[in-house]
């Protein structure tokens, strides 16, 4: 932005119906004198704390939805609330192993994993997300996730000290054809880079 008073301009240009972001940009978001209330917010990426889900809904008057969201399949759970998640996924089988490959029993908590997903080059088979959680099933046939705790993200070091997210390095990346590529840094913080 040119200027910060350019953001709320911007937004209250635009008035959107939905803002999508993590709690920590949505909270942030709750900062700027928007003109306009949306009609829902979407969240992702980040534990969403009760205090903070109250705090969004009351200041933006709207719902909000928190996702389970992988890169590797998209959306897998979701909640409107602060109770158990719901799978949403009817192609993604979801099951809950422990770190000896077998399936937890309900409400053991233990990784999920994840089988099916929306891309052909990528099918998963008993894929380990690195997050953990427990199912349990308060209803016969109507299995919820509980008490999820996400991976930690991937970031890369600058010189300068600061700290880029993956996703960041992915959309620098978006205008070139490439179909497979990988970024590994080092601990002393060079980069390699592989492309096919």
């Amino acid at each position: 932005w040119a200027q910060p008073q350019d953001r709320e301009a911007f937004l209250n240009f635009c008035a959107p119906q939905i803002y999508t972001g993590t709690p920590l940009s949505l909270t942030e978001l709750a900062q700027l004198p928007l003109q306009h209330r949306p009609k829902a917010l979407v969240t992702t990426s980040m534990a969403l704390l009760p205090a903070t889900r109250a705090f969004l809904q009351d200041h933006f008057q709207c719902p909000l939805i928190d996702l389970y969201s992988l890169a590797e399949c998209r959306c897998v759970a979701a909640r409107s609330h602060d109770g158990d998640m719901d799978l949403l996924a009817h192609d993604v089988f979801v099951e809950i192993l422990d770190s000896n490959n077998q399936l937890c029993q309900p409400g053991q908590r233990g990784e999920i994993v994840l089988t099916g997903g929306r891309n052909p080059f990528f099918p998963l088979l008993r894929y380990r997300t690195g997050d953990f959680a427990s199912m349990v099933w308060p209803e016969p046939d109507v299995p919820k996730l509980t008490a999820i705790e996400g991976r930690a993200p991937v970031t890369f070091a600058t010189p300068d000290g600061s700290q880029r997210n993956c996703i960041e390095v992915t959309r620098a990346l978006a205008d070139l054809p490439l179909t497979q590529f990988s970024l590994h840094q080092s601990h002393h913080g060079d980069l390699e880079f592989r492309f096919r």
